[in-house]
């Protein structure tokens, strides 16, 4: 049985502009930063791989994300505003 061919970074981080880029907001870097930095693939042969990628956070998201965050200790970190039904 042929084994399919290796995927290799570059095809994933293209993959990842195609699906996922929006210029300004979702960004996918050409070169990795480092060799191996972008694209990380788990030994157990899942079909695909994580690909590193820039979101753009303005000023004034970052300075309201406090409001949301929980500091109990079985807590996870941010939580979405409660539902106002």
């Amino acid at each position: 049985m042929p084994t399919a061919p290796k995927i290799t970074d570059e095809q994933f981080r293209a993959a990842a502009k195609r699906q996922y880029a929006r210029d300004g907001e979702i960004e996918i870097d050409d070169q990795p930063p480092a060799p191996g930095v972008t694209v990380s693939r788990n030994e157990d042969g899942d079909d695909g791989a994580y690909v590193l990628a820039w979101v753009w956070v303005d000023n004034d998201s970052a300075a309201g994300a406090h409001e949301n965050w929980c500091s109990e200790p079985d807590c996870d970190g941010v939580h979405d505003a409660p539902n106002e039904d």
